[in-house]
């Protein structure tokens, strides 16, 4: 399966300093608190208005001085706007946060570490873009060689490597030359030398059939490749031992329950299993310096915590290395092997940290390193030999939500849209309304102990408060909302990684799994008017899908409609028929009504464009679709000619309020371009003998 990789990194470079706690007051004083922070870190980040973020922060400190959180907090801010600027007076903000606010830990650490003090162990750090990748590279899997000369990057399903010092790219497979043309690859490693690379195959791109390749760099044109292993369930190729004699692997299973870190054989594609880890898990296994051991990130089965174990390649011994109720990611090792180098947000912002090793055992506590600032959403692609951190930097969307009125009838907006969000700006998605109208559920993509899953967040509408959820999922979308507004049901995976769907309590974020028929192909969930069922998509082989009725109290499940290019399911108001879009290649999409209470599906109109569903029109007598160029048309369900409405929007799907006047949607910005990072300096290496 294509697996995230760790969030932590996304807080290590984070621009914002997270607001940990709030110290003493009102709820109503620290939630104007938050706001007015965020507002200050909007205009920072998003308007890049330095000058004017500084006066806000500023104004900030002087707001709520007696509150020691909430100014340390604007103060780091502040620090960051005049660093940014070049200004010296960053140094003297994060002097006086030492001086003043030593009582709080988390700003006192990061102060500590932008000023490079003794504790830090690195002195002056630098954090430099090395490339800005072209329209349609993907960086999110990239490595670096040892060397830190070259690295990965993914474009069109090939796997490519660019050479920094002469900026040549060089493609290093040929998925047009793949049985079907299929295939796409993930994880990949240097040798030492930096002439081999090894690398994750999919074959069929649906994650059951995966393959570690190896090829040489130094063949002209397209390497030929020689396979490795074939493993099935997914594999990862993620570091060359220092001798060049094997790779360090994830190793799944086809159960996507357990899985294992191993060693592949150059020589002969045979893997040797050490260890049993959670299925799922982005384990990131990396040899020390002398190749006697692999720090490997760790997880128990229901945790969010994420620790890091040294084991031996031996299988001899399997040692907790870092164990802290946080999350911690491995990065690699230090050059003399005298320090395991790891991500954590131990502190709440997220930083680099080394703990002391010898012999595959700890010898002391972890010391911090640094924190960084820029930019916030890195991804580690490997520790060079001599040190540097390459990271990437992939290409990011910003998401928002947005209100409006609109009139149905004649198929306007009443009113320009507002964001009724004022946290996380650009982090928040997914808008659905409550059955009475009385609050907005959305996602929310910040920092959290979760790493995966979004956060989520239940608005009032009168009083604009927030509930806030962390939900115990590995990821989930589509929120759909109970008749009795409690619960919200949802298409998502658990934290072993099992798909299915699952229902959460909305004031407790409690989830119980719904065992649905073949739960993995499940999608697009939502109730029936009383709540007693569920409707969702089920997918099926050659491009079928079914919709299926499930009976929460029975478990019986009744097929309504099994046909192929079958889209999402969306539900009339009064719950009573299904508006669907159905793809077939080589024909017409063609828009159904299938009525949940049995019958017949309807056929009510054809379009030679392809469409996409909009909203329902709140009366239900017809739905809204959207053309390919934006354009909005109203389609009656009892038939007839589809209708221009003079409206052309980018403008995605609505989610209607009960009044019928009000409706919610997600916008997204454009995308800022993939880079390439490197951060050098920040490890003091014993240059004495072992």
């Amino acid at each position: 399966m294509r697996r995230s990789r760790f969030s932590v990194l996304k807080t290590i470079l984070s621009a914002a300093v997270v607001l940990v706690s709030i110290g003493v007051g009102s709820a109503q004083q620290r939630r104007q608190a938050d706001i007015d922070l965020q507002a200050a870190i909007r205009i920072e980040t998003v308007d890049g208005d330095l000058n004017a973020a500084i006066k806000q922060y500023e104004a900030i400190v002087s707001k709520y001085k007696s509150d020691r959180a909430v100014a340390v907090t604007a103060l780091v801010h502040l620090a960051d706007c005049y660093q940014k600027l070049g200004d010296g007076k960053a140094r003297r903000i994060y002097e006086q946060i030492l001086r003043e606010y030593g009582d709080q830990a988390e700003a006192a650490a990061l102060a500590r570490g932008r000023l490079g003090s003794p504790t830090s162990g690195a002195g002056e750090s630098v954090a430099r873009r090395v490339w800005t990748a072209p329209e349609g590279a993907e960086i999110l899997w990239s490595r670096v060689s040892p060397d830190g000369r070259r690295f990965t990057y993914e474009m069109g399903n090939d796997l490519y490597v660019h050479d920094t010092i002469t900026g040549a790219d060089r493609r290093v497979t040929d998925v047009a030359a793949e049985p079907g043309g299929m295939g796409r690859p993930e994880e990949a490693a240097f040798s030492r030398d930096g002439n081999l690379l090894a690398y994750s195959w999919d074959k069929s791109n649906r994650d059951n059939a995966w393959e570690v390749r190896l090829v040489d760099l130094r063949s002209p044109g397209v390497p030929k490749f020689r396979t490795l292993v074939d493993n099935g369930a997914f594999i990862s190729a993620d570091a060359f031992s220092p001798d060049g004699k094997s790779i360090a692997a994830y190793i799944g299973h086809n159960d996507n329950k357990t899985a294992h870190i191993g060693l592949v054989s150059v020589a002969d594609g045979s893997v040797r299993l050490l260890k049993a880890v959670l299925g799922g898990l982005d384990a990131n296994p990396r040899f020390s310096p002398d190749g006697r051991y692999l720090a490997y990130n760790f997880r128990d089965e229901g945790s969010f915590q994420t620790d890091i174990h040294v084991i031996s390649v031996d299988g001899t011994s399997d040692v907790p290395a870092v164990v802290n109720p946080s999350e911690d990611d491995v990065l690699g090792w230090s050059q003399d092997g005298r320090q395991l180098i790891f991500a954590s947000d131990r502190t709440g912002t997220g930083g680099l940290w080394s703990l002391p090793v010898s012999d595959g055992r700890p010898q002391g506590a972890p010391k911090f390193l640094r924190e960084a600032s820029n930019p916030w959403d890195l991804r580690s692609m490997g520790l060079t030999a001599s040190g540097a951190l390459f990271s990437a930097l992939d290409k990011h969307e910003n998401y928002g939500i947005r209100i409006a009125e609109f009139d149905f009838n004649a198929g306007r907006f009443l009113s320009a849209p507002v964001d009724p969000v004022v946290t996380f700006i650009g982090k928040n998605r997914r808008p659905a309304w409550s059955p009475d109208g009385k609050s907005l559920a959305y996602l929310s993509d910040r920092p959290s102990a979760n790493e995966y899953g979004p956060t989520l967040v239940v608005r009032s509408t009168d009083t604009g408060a927030l509930h806030e959820v962390q939900i115990k999922l590995f990821i989930y979308a589509e929120l759909s909302w109970s008749p009795d507004g409690r619960s919200l049901v949802v298409q998502g995976s658990d934290l072993r990684r099992v798909p299915g769907l699952y229902r959460i309590n909305v004031q407790t974020g409690e989830v119980t799994s719904i065992p649905v028929r073949e739960a993995k192909d499940a999608s697009w969930p939502d109730w029936s008017a009383d709540g007693s069922k569920l409707y969702y998509r089920r997918a099926l082989p050659n491009d079928e899908a079914a919709f299926v009725e499930y009976d929460l109290s029975s478990g019986v499940e009744r097929e309504l409609i099994r046909r192929a290019g079958l889209a999402a399911i969306w539900l009339s108001p009064d719950r009573r028929f299904i508006a669907a879009v159905s793809r077939r290649p080589g024909q017409r999409d063609s828009l159904l009504v299938i009525p949940t209470g049995g019958g017949s599906a309807k056929e009510f109109a054809q379009v030679t464009e392809r469409l996409g569903f909009w909203a329902w029109a709140p009366d239900g007598n017809s739905v809204f679709v959207r053309k390919p160029s934006g354009e909005v048309l109203r389609v009656p369900v009892s038939g007839g000619a589809p209708q221009e409405l003079g409206l052309k929007t980018e403008t995605g799907l609505l989610r209607v309020h009960p009044d019928g006047k009000r409706v919610a949607f997600q916008v997204t910005e454009p995308d800022r371009p993939s880079e390439v990072w490197v951060m050098e300096n920040f490890l003091t290496i014993s240059r004495s003998k072992k």
